[in-house]
């Protein structure tokens, strides 16, 4: 059994650790944005794993 995807709200991070684990990836194509944006308003914001477990996605 196998993964056929993986979804992600943020795609350059998952690519990072994705390349660190020496997965074979597809060349990253240029854009003019200059990060993943759904919005104007959008606030980048540090993700850091939390005390005790409370974080789910790590």
């Amino acid at each position: 059994m196998g993964v056929d995807g993986i979804i992600s709200d943020m795609p350059w991070r998952l690519r990072e650790i994705l390349e660190k684990k020496g997965a074979k990836l597809r060349p990253t194509v240029k854009v003019a944005s200059p990060k993943y944006h759904l919005e104007p308003n959008h606030n980048e914001v540090e993700v850091k794993k939390a005390e005790g477990g409370q974080d789910a996605s790590h």
